[in-house]
């Protein structure tokens, strides 16, 4: 995820990012990308919402996602090891019976018995497929792997551990202090000799065995804090091994998983759209252009085509949209949304080409519905949320509006969106605006680096669910609705 540091995706989010997932349903792609696995929702959800503002990283996750589009069934191994490692560690009693050295010891052992074993197949796998990837990402995991994991290592380790077995007992050496207390321990590899039986008669006696009876509770006791005293140090050093190899295979899972939920959902995007990697370009260059651009919930939920549309809006400070009531204009903001937040945590969007300069912060301020408890009226609701959403705001952030302020009188309305949306442009943040307010669009016709935009309409009524370049007109053809709903003429 990242070239030099971790993926948190357990990190905080801020309090606005609630409205966003509602206001561009991204709770869709979040379930679809998932398939019910909660881990795997979780992390694609901060995945996306951690945006980038960092050119290169974002490049650099781009081509660690091709990869995995790429090679999707080697990608799942992995990410299976990953489970099985954890998987693992769980099913021992390492952590359970940890408040002594000696238990922690053999809990650590087994635990990293199992470790390496996985970490061997994980080896081999990336030495099976390591021609196929090309991302400087997976290429440096690789090197890692195949460099630290050498055979030599690898037997190197498989003795180590075998040893820490103790068939043979443990044999360990100390001093003796000037009270006669034992001190400087140091447990020492014990080797079983065979012996011949002329060898064993001559041997010289040059040691003493002390044999502790069964009743005798303090023997046993000052024997098992001399063995404890003995494996402190050697007990330390494996549960940190333990713990560090846990934390590698736990990290493996977290980003593997955010790559295997792109991955799903790019397969199924690709089959019902265009799809591609965005052009990103620094803040200050202010581009934003797409071709055959549509909103990816939408098409995952109908499972078909919908309909795209495309724009450009370079040097744009604000993009302004009206026209027909139901004709697409909601659906276009967050198509244009949500290809913006795909676009800075290193996703392809749903578009056949899309270029975007980063910003350094995504906004939403939708139309909600009414509060049903009664606390506050719906355009105390609207200036709250504005409020919150201002405490963020930067230069170079984008905000997407959709109805604001609707629920109150139109003249009121109109004069409140202008002077924030003046106020914003002035701070150098980029405005998108869904509005039926035709006196609002009129005063702001007069700002500069401004386009209009408008759902376009057939004569019969009908809607394209198409975006047009176009002046705003002083209706939202409702009439329409009405005809189509109770199949009268409007008499005006």
């Amino acid at each position: 995820m990242f070239k030099d540091k971790k993926f948190d995706y357990k990190e905080s989010l801020p309090s606005y990012v609630e409205d966003l997932i509602i206001d561009l349903g991204l709770d869709i792609i979040f379930s679809k990308a998932s398939e019910g696995d909660e881990f795997i929702q979780e992390v694609i959800k901060h995945g996306i919402l951690q945006s980038l503002n960092d050119i290169q990283t974002i490049i650099y996750r781009q081509e660690v996602l091709k990869d995995c589009i790429n090679n999707k069934d080697t990608i799942k191994a992995i990410y299976e090891i990953s489970l099985e490692a954890i998987k693992k560690e769980k099913e021992s009693l390492f952590g359970i019976f940890v408040k002594h050295p000696d238990s922690i010891v053999y809990s650590s052992r087994q635990v990293l018995e199992d470790f390496f074993a996985i970490l061997e197949k994980l080896k081999n796998i990336f030495i099976e497929n390591e021609s196929r990837f090309k991302s400087e990402g997976f290429r440096q995991l690789f090197y890692r792997i195949k460099t630290k994991l050498s055979d030599e290592y690898l037997n190197k380790v498989d003795s180590v551990l075998k040893k820490l077995r103790f068939e043979n007992g443990i044999s360990i050496n100390a001093k003796l202090s000037m009270l006669g207390k034992p001190s400087f321990f140091q447990v020492m590899h014990t080797k079983k000799d065979k012996q011949s039986l002329i060898k064993s008669i001559f041997k010289q006696k040059n040691s003493y065995k002390i044999y502790i009876p069964e009743q005798d509770e303090g023997g046993f006791r000052a024997l098992s804090e001399i063995k404890n005293n003995a494996l402190n140090n050697i007990a330390n050093t494996l549960a940190n091994t333990v713990y560090y190899l846990l934390d590698f295979f736990n990290q493996l899972r977290v980003e593997i998983a955010f790559y295997l939920a792109c991955t799903k959902i790019y397969e199924k995007l690709v089959d019902i759209t265009s799809v591609c990697f965005p052009e990103i370009y620094p803040q200050d260059k202010r581009m934003l252009a797409f071709f055959e651009l549509s909103e990816p919930s939408l098409a995952l939920v109908k499972e078909s085509k919908v309909v795209v549309n495309s724009l450009e809006a370079n040097q744009k400070n604000i993009v302004l949209i009206t026209g027909a009531n139901m004709g697409g204009k909601t659906t276009f903001l967050r198509s244009i949304a949500i290809a913006c937040l795909f676009s800075q945590c290193g996703m392809f969007v749903a578009a056949k080409s899309f270029k975007y300069s980063l910003s350094s912060g995504i906004f939403t301020h939708f139309k909600k519905q009414e509060d049903k408890t009664l606390k506050n009226s719906k355009f105390d609701e609207e200036l709250n949320r504005l409020s919150n959403i201002v405490d963020f705001l930067k230069p170079h952030s984008i905000v997407f509006f959709n109805e604001t302020f609707s629920s109150t009188n139109d003249h009121e309305a109109s004069i409140i969106a202008k002077y924030i949306t003046e106020s914003l442009i002035e701070k150098q943040i980029r405005v998108f605006f869904v509005t039926h307010l035709y006196e609002f669009a009129y005063l702001i016709d007069n700002l500069d680096n401004s386009i209009f935009l408008k759902a376009q309409r057939n004569k019969d009524g009908t809607r394209t669910f198409k975006i047009v370049e176009s002046k705003p007109e002083p209706k939202s053809y409702s009439e329409d609705l009405f005809k189509k709903i109770f199949n009268k003429e409007v008499i005006l």
